[in-house]
């Protein structure tokens, strides 16, 4: 219903978490901005609260990009803007293909054993789970 305080409850959040998961976090990316202010929130503000508290929680860098943010919210498709938002080239989604097909090619290759996908990719077995997590490719892996 306020579709303008969605940032203001945004960056409350990330302080919150940011203290609560002692991780430093800057701020959320442009791109990240504009999924989180197209979303619905059938789950009002607590939707909203629990998807920044899983890309503080979960993600990796000192902002909130696109692909930190729960699979619902990562496969949405933004209402174009302007010429710059329509061009071809789309660096967050080409990084999150790539790291869709690695990790589907290591899993094959791995006969869907966790353990030896995350050392065919040089990673943690754990920070392999939470890239899947991420991604929302867990289903497309196990079929």
């Amino acid at each position: 219903e306020r579709a303008d305080d969605i940032m203001l409850l945004a960056d409350e959040f990330i302080k919150k978490y940011s203290n609560w998961s002692d991780r430093a976090i800057r701020g959320i990316s442009r791109k990240a901005k504009k999924i989180l202010a197209e979303y619905d929130y059938p789950g009002n503000v607590r939707e909203l609260e629990n998807a920044i508290e899983s890309a503080v929680v979960l993600g990796s860098r000192e902002w909130i990009h696109p692909d930190d943010l729960p699979g619902k919210f990562s496969k949405m498709k933004l209402r174009p803007e302007d010429p710059v938002e329509n061009r071809t080239y789309d660096l967050q989604q080409g990084v999150r293909e790539a790291k869709r097909k690695l990790i589907g090619d290591a899993f094959q290759e791995a006969k869907g054993n966790y353990v030896k996908t995350a050392k065919l990719l040089d990673v943690h077995p754990n920070y392999l789970h939470r890239l899947i997590r991420t991604l929302d490719i867990k289903s497309e892996l196990e079929t």
